[in-house]
């Protein structure tokens, strides 16, 4: 089977127990919610690359980066194709974009974009089915910080 390699940057903001996705329009996630970010461009740093991209998916652009964490994925296309995707995935803060062109009017100045939008998706409603792997990661990275509960603990 042949392997194609991506590598590419993407925001995580969870907000109120929303993540912050796009609409895939295309590649092997069509029709899946993402996260906004993408490839780089030449001579790009992966942070720029990183702004870029959320200032061309969505309405919002990034006012602080926590933290970053690197993670990969194979991904099948077909029989013969599957992707492998490398992907650095940042804790992102936003703010709303002054000048907020819409999807639809970057893909009609002749911009390639693979994105139908932004939406806030509950987290309890993104699964295998309709996310994809790096909602996945972001969401089980996530999950490991978040304090455990323990309902029958007892006091020995």
């Amino acid at each position: 089977m042949e392997t194609l390699e991506h590598f590419g940057v993407y925001g995580v903001c969870i907000n109120n127990d929303k993540l912050l996705c796009i609409k895939k329009n295309g590649g092997p996630y069509n029709g899946r919610y993402d996260l906004p970010g993408g490839s780089r461009q030449k001579s790009e740093s992966l942070l720029e690359s990183l702004h870029r991209e959320f200032e061309e998916e969505t309405s919002f652009k990034i006012a602080k980066i926590y933290k970053n964490s690197l993670f990969d994925t194979f991904v099948k296309l077909n029989d013969k194709q599957r992707v492998h995707h490398i992907f650095g995935l940042y804790d992102v803060e936003l703010e709303k974009k002054e000048n907020f062109k819409k999807v639809e009017e970057i893909i009609n100045c002749c911009e390639i974009n693979d994105s139908l939008g932004e939406e806030w998706v509950d987290i309890s409603e993104l699964n295998e089915q309709n996310a994809s792997p790096l909602i996945l990661k972001a969401l089980e990275k996530s999950e490991n910080f978040k304090a455990k509960n323990y309902y029958e603990w007892k006091i020995l």
